[in-house]
């Protein structure tokens, strides 16, 4: 059974479509969010990731690089891989753990794009944001991570 819970201040998610675009677990320590594979989950993961990050006092400059991970793991899973997509935040002592599942055994490789190409740098901002980062296969799908130290 999927739980749709409020779990922050000001009411997540705010709108009704919000709330029919994932379901979302919560944990003291751990957050998770399944989410369509449709573009409007990349800013829906930023709002629930943000909600996470507040809730657990995390320092502005590791929320905001968090934020960015977030988005651009998102980002990946829905312009690349497949549903179910899944978002999971987790805290443990000294580290900020971000993981996206999809549905995708397609494993992630980092490009090295050109000047003037449009796209081709989430996973190279990724790896500049993380402690470390990596992808695994899953028998469903893979999951990308990141982990940021706190």
């Amino acid at each position: 059974m999927d739980l749709l819970v409020d779990n922050t201040q000001g009411g997540w998610p705010r709108d009704a479509d919000e709330r029919r675009s994932g379901s979302e677990r919560n944990r003291d320590n751990r957050w998770e969010l399944e989410l369509p594979a449709d573009v409007d989950s990349v800013r829906v993961g930023r709002r629930f990731a943000a909600g996470a990050l507040a809730e657990w006092s995390i320092r502005e400059s590791v929320a905001a690089d968090a934020i960015v991970i977030v988005s651009e793991l998102l980002t990946n899973a829905v312009l690349h891989g497949a549903p179910p997509i899944a978002l999971r935040l987790e805290l443990t002592e000294g580290t900020l753990s971000i993981e996206v599942d999809d549905g995708d055994r397609t494993m992630p490789k980092p490009r090295r794009p050109e000047p003037n190409d449009p796209g081709g740098r989430g996973l190279l901002i990724v790896a500049a944001l993380s402690r470390r980062w990596a992808s695994c296969e899953r028998r469903d799908g893979k999951t990308v991570w990141s982990s940021l130290a706190l």
